[in-house]
């Protein structure tokens, strides 16, 4: 999950998810509605969850609650609940969490090459470890 300048990105395999749709015969709105979902579970805090709240959701993707609850069931195929309540996007969360990793060796990658040529940590890289 990387966020380059406000960007939520998220990997897609086009046609892999093409034939899902072609297949299930699923309705554009709802794997249009699904995929916009996943993009705003990647701004939430824990990353890759939804607030189990349908009304909110329809105000998100700018539907009314009616058409909402029609893609509703479609929409969380293959979603948990966590103990929260809230809704757990998985493919969103194993993206995170491996951009994540991927950060933090990139951070200390950084730490490793300044220390090498400095003698100590690098500054700024030294702070985002701390957060």
């Amino acid at each position: 999950m990387s966020k380059e300048g406000g960007l939520v990105y998220i990997q897609v395999y086009i046609a892999d998810t093409l034939a899902h749709v072609w297949k299930t015969g699923e309705p554009l709105e709802t794997f249009g509605a699904r995929v916009m979902l996943w993009l705003l579970s990647g701004e939430e805090d824990p990353v890759g969850t939804l607030p189990d709240d349908v009304g909110l959701w329809a105000q998100w993707l700018k539907i009314d609650a009616d058409a909402m609850r029609v893609h509703y069931d479609r929409i969380t195929r293959g979603w948990r609940r966590d103990e929260n309540g809230r809704w757990i996007v998985r493919r969103v969360v194993e993206q995170g969490e491996t951009m994540a990793a991927a950060s933090e060796r990139g951070r200390k990658a950084a730490n490793a090459r300044y220390r090498k040529k400095k003698g100590g940590a690098c500054r700024r890289t030294a702070n985002a470890m701390r957060t």
